[in-house]
């Protein structure tokens, strides 16, 4: 570990270092981060630290440089964008044979691309991006990594949900950390005038220059195998090194449907999948609005400013893959469209392929691969989870509860039990393993949808769960949500009138409703929200809760039929716990405590951030809270110490009741 003047950085591109006061401030290292740049801990105690990492003070070698690059925002070209709060200070080459590592400081100030914006960055999105970065990345999810978060008395302006109710926030400045920071926007600097915005590349006419350029930097760099594989050093024409640049597209291809599908099954919402907020490495990139679900949502929407619900969990799968679509667009002058449509194939099998293997990791499915009978399951219990309102990260992690049966044992020949039977519940899987899916509390019938065949079936399979089975099964049922909150978190957020309005526009002028910025496709969507919510609402308590413990019931029982062809294939009991350990975590960073911590961090209270970062560094760990909790008596050296442990807040759970409507922006 060395200095932090020793630090070794390099860059191409210069410009000018937007300059924060030197008025007091705070700030939050994150030591495990910052190894990657080589600095020895103690660097990040010295006030030099914070004046580099605030954007006050270069290093030797650091040339600070603002990204242009372009985008497709909510589906439509934007022209040119750029980082408008990012300053990159360049590579640090940590030591010899090290691979180097970018080092960009987000909210540092004006840049060439701020626009109309101040460059500016807040303690409230700062320490969800520091949080969440973190997160990720001990989820074994790829991500950019965070260093630091320094907070000034600056103050500015900002309006969080766009309500026109502005509020002054402290700014902050945190650093961040990747291999590269180029993005499927980096290479849409080329694309001509778009026919529907009208809006084309600031360097649209320079492609057969600049876009091999880029490319061969970018897989000389960050794909080297590729580069070596195909000679790429000794090609010299353009037309040569379409085998490279297919190649790499396709592995950008493979590497975004392995994000993806690690999202989908950590319950993780980005909330603004841009073009330009993709990774050519594959890496998760600009945290803004997201959100881990807390109760499963096919259709959750994490970022208040999508109305459409263009980025919904279920989406994005799809909207991933229509990137990779762009891109290809974009390499189009080097890479004939007709070479790259293919490879975008790719990104359904790989996205199959991980989705379904973790899936079935989740769910301890180890000895023995049913295929599309797994599948159905799956997508049973997420319909289950989604009816009754169920808690994504919890009940997976209770699911190792289920014991696997002893081998030997014989199962029922109930056709529930067989392989790919379907079940009295089951619905239509949704598309690509994680997208589409029915609503059938559309038509009111929220009883029907529970499987079992009402109370007489529960009861028949009441009688043969097991102690672990009815474990799980009343720890899922006492955490379900009411049919007040599936309600309102059904109801579309137009008004019924409005919105009834809309639908006899759609019926007789449906281009009228193009001139507002709706589909007829969105407004029908939106109906069936609302009558699904009107449904709900209606549902009384204990209706609700007889349907909630018949549909589990039923899928419990496929379910351990299933665990018994498991035990059948010779799977053993110890393993497939610790294998479901491992792909379920105990905590994620849900909103409500991303925002308890930044309650306080306002108020000059950093406690709470550092211990959600702790939490975060052992998800999978279900004593990590206890040891917390003791970690925190010890050092208090006392029984105000241990006070205050027992009323650390209950990570794992739903969210408290002011927190339970949260919602995030894009305002930063």
């Amino acid at each position: 570990m060395g200095r932090l003047e020793d630090t070794c950085f390099g860059s191409s591109t210069l410009q000018a270092l937007p300059v924060e006061p030197d008025e007091g401030r705070s700030h939050t290292p994150h030591q495990p981060a910052l190894d990657l740049l080589g600095l020895d801990p103690s660097q990040a105690q010295r006030n030099e630290f914070v004046q580099v990492m605030a954007g006050n003070r270069l290093l030797p070698g650091m040339e600070p440089a603002a990204h242009c690059y372009c985008g497709y925002q909510f589906g439509n070209f934007a022209g040119q964008l750029g980082d408008g709060a990012a300053i990159l200070l360049g590579e640090v080459h940590p030591g010899v044979g090290g691979a180097p590592w970018e080092l960009q400081l987000k909210g540092s100030g004006l840049t060439p691309y701020s626009r109309t914006a101040d460059g500016r960055k807040v303690l409230r999105s700062s320490i969800r991006e520091f949080l969440a970065s973190e997160a990720l990345y001990h989820l074994g999810v790829p991500t950019t990594r965070a260093g630091s978060v320094v907070t000034s008395e600056d103050r500015v302006e900002r309006d969080l949900l766009y309500t026109g109710h502005p509020v002054m926030e402290r700014c902050s400045v945190v650093s961040r950390i990747a291999p590269s920071f180029l993005r499927f926007g980096s290479f849409e600097i080329c694309k001509p005038v778009d026919p529907t915005t009208g809006r084309g590349g600031p360097s649209h006419g320079l492609e057969t220059e600049l876009l091999p350029r880029m490319l061969d930097h970018t897989i000389r760099s960050y794909f080297p195998d590729i580069w070596r594989a195909h000679l790429g050093s000794t090609l010299q024409a353009t037309k040569d090194k379409e085998d490279v640049y297919l190649e790499f597209f396709r592995e950008v291809v493979r590497r975004t449907a392995q994000l993806v599908a690690a999202w989908q099954c950590v319950g993780f919402c980005h909330g603004v999948l841009n073009t330009d907020n993709m990774s050519i490495l594959g890496l998760t990139l600009d945290y803004g609005p997201y959100g881990f679900m807390d109760r499963f949502d096919r259709h959750h929407v994490c970022n208040h400013s999508d109305d459409a619900g263009r980025y919904d969990y279920a989406a994005q799968p799809g909207v991933c893959r229509w990137n990779c679509e762009k891109l290809a667009e974009a390499l189009a002058p080097v890479l004939p469209a007709s070479r790259s449509r293919a490879e975008v194939d790719v990104f359904d099998r790989e996205f199959d392929r991980c989705y379904w293997a973790t899936m079935r990791r989740k769910l301890g499915l180890l000895a023995v691969d049913e295929g599309a009978a797994d599948h159905t399951l799956i997508e049973d219990l997420l319909q289950v989870m989604q009816d009754t309102g169920a808690d994504f990260t919890n009940t997976f992690r209770r699911l190792a509860m289920v014991p696997l049966p002893a081998a030997g044992t014989q199962p029922s020949s109930s056709p529930a039990e067989q392989p790919g039977a379907a079940p009295a519940s089951a619905g239509t899987p949704p598309e690509n393993g994680a997208a589409g899916g029915s609503e059938r509390l559309a038509s009111g019938s929220f009883a029907s949808s529970s499987g079992g065949g009402g109370g007489g079936g529960a009861e028949a399979i009441g009688d043969s769960v097991s102690a672990g089975e009815g474990d799980f099964l009343e720890a899922t049922l006492a955490e379900l949500a009411a049919p007040g909150e599936l309600a309102a978190a059904a109801a579309p957020r137009m008004p019924a009138h409005n919105l009834r309005i809309l639908a006899q526009v759609a019926a007789h002028d449906p281009l009228l409703l193009m001139a507002i910025g709706t589909t007829k496709e969105a407004v029908a969507a939106d109906l069936q929200r609302l009558q699904r919510s009107e449904a709900l609402a209606k549902l009384g308590k204990a209706e609700k809760a007889a349907a909630d413990r018949a549909a589990w019931r039923a899928w419990l029982d496929r379910y351990s039929a299933r665990l018994r062809r498991e035990a059948a294939a010779g799977a053993d009991a110890a393993a497939r716990r610790v294998a479901m350990d491992a792909a379920n975590p105990k905590f994620v960073l849900r909103n409500w405590v991303a925002q308890q911590a930044i309650e306080k961090a306002e108020a000059g209270d950093y406690s709470e951030v550092r211990r959600v970062l702790r939490l975060l560094e052992h998800p999978f760990d279900g004593d990590a809270a206890e040891r917390l909790a003791a970690d925190e008596a010890a050092a208090a050296d006392g029984a105000a110490g241990a006070t205050a442990c027992v009323r650390l807040p209950k990570y794992d759970g739903p969210a408290p009741g002011p927190y339970k409507t949260l919602c995030v922006s894009c305002s930063s």
